[in-house]
């Protein structure tokens, strides 16, 4: 296994041949002799994840609908629908910020990332406050909540023209539905599909399903709640599996320090110029040109805007940023943990896992009945929360930047259908 550099056995061939070349691709490899070809496949080793696991996914869905319904009661104007009537307490729509940056994705790319390399993607968490928290503070938030823009693109018509807001609104959303929506249900679908061994097809729909049915009757509101229930679950998920690899390492804490050391798998910043490689100064211009962009992204302004006041939005992105630092401080030290708990049991592991797989692997393989499944809920809750958002968001601008401008006469409440109906719309279309 090419991260921990290690030989075992998987298993034996038939009867015993004399290769003259090997060729492999992805998990696939072929052994060619004179006299045929033998082709085989690395598979991953089964897990202990069952029916307990599952029904512990039920809940979840169970209580995201459940959302939906009770919040679908109070949703009476579109304000209501899209800014959450100005009633969201600061440390909610900060969570909500939190869960909906933090997908499934992150949450297998981190651990992944300090598994087989370093921890040098960590740098980007500290620039983000070097360069967010200013810039948020003193520009974006008193911009966005004095001049009580319903969407980002309404700004650069009032600084620019119309067919630059129009502009502004084709570009947004077809970024998040094509490039973050679609993708973000995909990817970890099919994590658990290899790992925990439920089919693709299914996640995407359990998934997709249940976030339509949610946003499309409990709107922002519900996005914003569920964030938060799935900002707790997240955490609670990384914890209790960095805690169980922790007690589990069958090494002294000087060994385990040598050996980091000596591999580099603790090297945090790199200060090489190079334009091709993740070294400080690349990484740095990407996170600045990232925050930049914040002040176009609508999850953002949703935000800002659903809190009572300008100083309630300070608060929930100083709320943010306080849960997503140290977040991602433990899906690193995760990776580092699990690469020292394999590090002796290589055994264990597949030519066929990849890194990002080895947090949700790593679950499945080790902890009690149910623990599995928790952490699964957790790579759902991490898709639903960034997908939820994206819905809620493009449907936001769909009828602030499209229906009510082109249609100035349009009731509230006919916006509010509106708005309900292309959130459904937008569900199907994603999923």
């Amino acid at each position: 296994y090419r991260t921990t550099d290690s030989w075992f056995s998987m298993g034996q061939l038939p009867r015993a041949l004399q290769v003259l070349a090997v060729g492999s691709q992805g998990t696939e490899f072929s052994l060619f002799t004179a006299e045929s070809t033998v082709t085989g496949e690395a598979l991953l080793r089964p897990t202990k994840y069952g029916w307990v696991d599952h029904s512990v996914v039920a809940v979840l869905v169970c209580l995201l609908v459940g959302v939906g319904v009770y919040f679908s009661k109070k949703e009476k104007s579109s304000g209501d629908y899209f800014r959450g009537g100005q009633r969201i307490p600061w440390w909610a729509a900060g969570l909500s910020l939190f869960a909906t940056g933090a997908s499934a994705i992150s949450l297998m790319a981190m651990p992944g990332k300090s598994f087989a390399e370093n921890w040098i993607y960590f740098s980007v968490a500290i620039f983000v406050v070097m360069i967010q928290l200013p810039l948020l503070m003193l520009v974006y938030i008193p911009v966005a909540r004095r001049l009580n823009i319903s969407t980002a693109n309404e700004y650069l018509e009032r600084r620019f023209s119309l067919p630059v807001r129009m502009l502004g609104f084709v570009c947004f959303s077809l970024n998040l539905m094509l490039g973050r929506m679609a993708a973000i249900l995909l990817l970890p679908a099919l994590a658990i599909s290899a790992i925990f061994g439920m089919p693709m097809e299914y996640s995407i729909l359990i998934m997709g399903v249940v976030t339509t049915l949610f946003v499309t009757m409990g709107g922002l509101e519900a996005v914003i709640w569920t964030d938060v229930l799935q900002s707790v679950i997240m955490l609670l998920a990384v914890l209790l599996c960095a805690v169980y690899a922790c007690t589990a390492l069958d090494m002294s804490v000087p060994v385990a320090f040598d050996l980091l050391s000596n591999l580099d798998k603790l090297q945090m910043f790199d200060w090489r110029i190079n334009w091709q490689a993740p070294v400080v100064i690349v990484i740095f211009l990407n996170t600045f040109v990232t925050v930049l962009g914040m002040i176009g992204d609508q999850n953002f302004i949703q935000r800002v805007q659903c809190t009572h006041d300008e100083k309630e939005s300070r608060k929930a992105v100083y709320t943010q940023l306080a849960v997503a630092v140290p977040m991602n401080f433990v899906l690193f030290a995760l990776g580092t943990l699990l690469f020292l708990f394999y590090v002796t049991r290589a055994d264990t592991l597949s030519p066929a896992l990849k890194p990002d797989g080895v947090f949700p692997f790593f679950a499945a393989q080790n902890l009690p009945a149910g623990m599995a499944g928790f952490v699964v809920v957790a790579l759902l809750a991490a898709t639903i929360s960034t997908v939820s958002s994206a819905m809620n968001s493009v449907a936001n601008l769909g009828v602030e930047d499209v229906y009510r401008r082109f249609f100035p006469k349009v009731s509230d409440h006919q916006c509010l259908v509106f708005g309900r109906r292309l959130t459904l719309g937008l569900g199907i279309f994603g999923t």
